[in-house]
């Protein structure tokens, strides 16, 4: 057995062993993201329960909480395009769950000024 022989067996060892250090990594790293929450998606779940908010209270006081979730939520969006050097194409299906929600807030703030309460509450302060 020469030393040309017993460097190249070590490494080959080295070479292996690496590799396999490396596959356990990879698959932790895996593992350990694909089990981190999505922020994109937590937006859009907040989104869909303003929404659905929205479609089913019938209390106008509600229009306003709704608009200052609904405009925490523009700003986070915001920042989560900025620190992810986000494009269009990435923030589309959040843009349009955003117009979505907004157009549902809007309704119930029509229909909160249409309402007979509101237009009662508008004659007695004079913003009627």
């Amino acid at each position: 057995m020469t030393w040309a022989t017993l460097l190249s067996e070590q490494v080959w060892n080295i070479v292996l062993v690496g590799g396999i250090l490396s596959s356990v990594f990879a698959a932790a790293a895996g593992f350990i993201k694909r089990n981190a929450t999505d922020p994109m998606r937590e937006l859009l779940d907040h989104l869909r329960a303003i929404t659905e908010r929205a479609r089913t209270t019938t209390d106008p006081a509600d229009v306003d909480v709704l608009r200052q979730e609904l405009s925490t939520i523009a700003v986070k969006i915001a920042m989560l395009g900025y620190e992810r050097h986000s494009g269009y194409e990435q923030f589309a299906p959040l843009q349009l769950a955003f117009e979505n929600t907004r157009d549902a807030v809007e309704a119930l703030r029509a229909k909160a000024d249409l309402s007979p309460a509101a237009a009662y509450y508008g004659a007695r302060t004079g913003t009627a």
